[in-house]
């Protein structure tokens, strides 16, 4: 399963439409956890939608979230 975790600073960012970084976690039963950070721009919701898709997101853990964006991210198959 590959979770994002949506970071802003040195923080979990409070709000996911806001992050300026995600922290992605892969975990794997019977493999190593392997984390890794990419950069992320406020963009659209549906383009912010489609690159959590396009990275293989299983689940987006955060806080808040519009709720605009929350329904394309659902959209696409994103808990």
């Amino acid at each position: 399963m590959r979770f994002a975790i949506p970071v802003s600073g040195d923080w979990v960012a409070p709000v996911f439409d806001d992050a300026t970084r995600l922290l992605i976690i892969d975990i794997t039963p019977g493999r190593r956890l392997e984390k890794s950070e990419l950069p992320t721009f406020v963009r659209p919701p549906e383009q912010r939608a489609a690159e959590l898709k396009s990275l293989g997101i299983d689940m987006l853990l955060c806080d808040g979230i519009s709720d605009r964006l929350a329904r394309f991210i659902s959209e696409r198959g994103v808990e």
